[in-house]
């Protein structure tokens, strides 16, 4: 095998392992029908379609149709491997072995049993986690930074408009035993901002961030999220179109006020959906249409993030002496 088809055949693999990783997943190489549940993060990978095929005949079917291979296909690769859910073919198995069903009412049966566990998983997951910090410092420090740099996996965007998003991120470190070890777990707020031409520069976009840092593979609820990043975008938006700021200090404290408590959430977390609701539907009037506007300091009360993540922790506590 030449060099390049070897390198195509690694980056084939790695698509595999990121996919798995990024959803949690564990790989079963035994595979094997088994009646006991198992853990819902076991996965299967198989070479191929007609190896896939094979499995669920070689355990009951005498023929299966493809409608159904599909709905218990997580994700097919580029090379045509095929990542499975053990628990979900198991039960598809059982089901089938059991009551002989068509394959249409085993189907429905299956989309009800999904629908279900998103349910589970989405009581289960909490509002917003606690546990976050907006200072870096404390994050490298509670979460045992080694100061040897660290790598970002992007796992979720949450589009809220043209002009903002959130992003979730897991961060690992280089570890002692030279693999990787797991940093924290972050969430982005993007704001665009538009910088007017001046002397030192021509008129560009800029991305404004606001990062809040939590332990690693926290989870969080994204529908709640984008919720509250409709409302912060918004905010910012009401705050950037006003006229003069002299005449409207009343109102710029307001939306001060209001973006603070959203920042507390993140901050304190909480399972209060009460509690959320009534802070986020007090902005729910509030329009926002994705228009890139100037952004004036005095206008932005979002306390965006001051500073790079930086390498060198001592890097970091220097610069902050120096800004005091």
């Amino acid at each position: 095998m030449n060099k390049s088809k070897l390198e195509k055949e690694k980056q084939l693999e790695l698509e595999v392992k990121l996919f798995m990783y990024i959803l949690h997943l564990k790989e079963e190489k035994n595979k094997r029908y088994s009646i006991k549940e198992c853990e819902k993060n076991i996965a299967y990978v198989f070479d191929n379609y007609e190896e896939f095929k094979c499995y669920f005949i070689s355990f009951g079917f005498l023929n299966i149709d493809e409608d159904l291979l599909e709905i218990c296909t997580m994700k097919t690769t580029k090379k045509g491997k095929i990542i499975a859910l053990k628990w979900l073919c198991d039960y598809v198995i059982r089901k089938h072995n059991q009551n002989n069903l068509s394959i249409d009412n085993l189907i429905e049966e299956l989309k009800k049993v999904e629908k279900i566990e998103q349910e589970e998983k989405n009581y289960n997951q909490p509002l917003i986690p606690s546990g976050g910090t907006t200072d870096w410092l404390t994050n490298c420090h509670e979460r045992n930074y080694r100061t040897c740099g660290y790598t970002e996996h992007l796992i979720s965007v949450i589009k809220i408009s043209a002009d903002s998003r959130i992003e979730i991120s897991d961060f690992t470190q280089p570890g002692s035993n030279g693999e990787d070890e797991e940093f924290f777990t972050s969430i982005t707020f993007y704001k665009k901002e538009l910088i007017k031409k001046s002397e030192i520069s021509f008129a560009h976009i800029y991305d404004r961030s606001y990062s809040i840092y939590y332990p690693y593979r926290t989870g969080f609820n994204e529908k709640l999220l984008s919720k509250i990043g409709y409302a912060l975008s918004g905010l910012i938006n009401e705050a950037r179109d006003l006229d003069n700021i002299k005449e409207n200090q009343e109102k710029l404290w307001e939306i001060y006020n209001q973006q603070k408590q959203l920042i507390k959430l993140f901050i304190a977390g909480t399972n209060d959906k009460m509690a959320v609701e009534k802070i986020v539907g007090s902005t729910r009037k509030i329009f926002v249409d994705g228009k890139v506007r100037e952004a004036w300091v005095k206008k932005d009360y979002l306390p965006y993030c001051e500073c790079e993540l930086y390498n060198n922790v001592e890097e970091l506590k220097q610069n902050k002496v120096l800004k005091k």
